[in-house]
C-alpha cells in the first residue's frame, strides 16, 4: 500500500493559514483524478463509492491524487444504489437526502455532487454551506435553494461550469464522469489557448475511457508560490 503525504482538508488549511489560494490549474488535476478514479469504480467493478469529501481524497509531494475510505462502498444492482443513510450528510446530494416517493434508489451522479462540493471547498477554503443546527436546515439549504457556486470574479468560466455541471439539482441533468473529463480537457485547452479538436465528443469519450487510472501525468503539490506545504 502506498503511502501519501496527507489528505486535502489538512492540505486546503494549511493553504488557508498561509493566507494563499491553490492555482486553479492544481484544482482542475485534482477535480479530473478523482474524477478518473470514480469512473473506474463504476466502470470497472460496479461500484458507487458514497463518501466523495476532502478527506478522503489523499496527495503526495509528488502530485500523485488517491481516494480512499471505501468502507461504505457498495455494488450498483443494476447501476443503482439503494442504502440511504450511507456517507457524510454535508457532502450527499439532494436526491439522498429527500429521495422521491417513486425514487427506487440513486446511481453514481450522487458521487458527482458530492465532487462538486468538495472542489468548490477546496477553491474557496472553506465549506460551502453554512452551519447546520438540525437535519430539516440541511433539508431545506440543499434541497430547495439554490446550489453553491463559485465567485465568477475569481475563477475561470470553465472552472465555475465544471462545479456548476456537477451540482444541478436533478441528477439526470449532471455530466456523467466521463463528460466531466471532456469538460477538463476543452478548460485546459482554451486556458492555453489550443485549438479544440473537431472530432466528435463520442470519439473523444473513447479516447479518455481507454486511458489507464493512473494516466495523469503528475504536478508537484509540495510547492506553491515557493512556500512549502508538506
Amino acid at each position: 500500500m502506498e503511502l501519501m503525504d496527507t489528505s486535502l482538508d489538512k492540505f486546503y488549511r494549511k493553504v488557508l493559514d498561509k493566507n494563499m489560494m491553490i492555482p486553479e490549474d492544481i484544482l482542475g488535476k485534482i477535480a479530473v483524478s478523482i474524477v478518473r478514479a470514480l469512473e473506474h469504480l463504476h466502470s470497472k467493478l460496479s461500484v458507487i463509492h458514497r463518501d466523495v469529501k476532502p478527506s478522503n481524497v489523499l496527495i503526495n509531494k509528488e502530485g500523485h491524487v488517491k481516494m480512499c475510505d471505501f468502507g461504505i462502498s457498495g455494488y450498483l444492482v443494476d447501476s443503482v444504489a439503494k442504502t440511504l443513510d450511507a456517507g457524510c450528510k454535508p457532502y450527499m446530494a439532494p436526491e439522498r437526502i429527500n429521495p422521491e416517493l417513486n425514487q427506487k434508489g440513486y446511481n453514481v451522479k450522487s458521487d458527482v455532487w458530492s465532487l462538486g462540493i468538495t472542489m468548490i471547498e477546496m477553491a474557496i477554503l472553506r465549506f460551502p454551506y453554512g452551519s447546520w443546527g438540525t437535519p430539516f436546515q440541511q433539508l431545506k439549504q440543499v434541497v430547495e435553494e439554490p446550489s453553491p457556486q463559485l465567485p465568477a470574479d475569481r475563477f475561470s468560466p470553465e472552472f465555475v461550469d465544471f462545479t456548476a455541471q456537477c451540482l444541478r439539482k436533478n441528477p439526470a441533468e449532471r455530466m456523467s464522469y466521463l463528460e466531466l473529463m471532456i469538460h477538463h480537457i476543452r478548460m485546459v485547452m482554451l486556458q492555453s489557448f489550443q485549438p479544440i479538436p473537431k472530432e466528435s465528443n463520442a470519439n473523444t469519450l473513447q479516447h479518455v475511457a481507454s486511458m489507464p487510472v493512473s494516466g495523469i501525468p503528475p504536478q508537484p503539490l509540495n510547492e506553491i508560490g515557493q512556500v512549502s506545504w508538506f
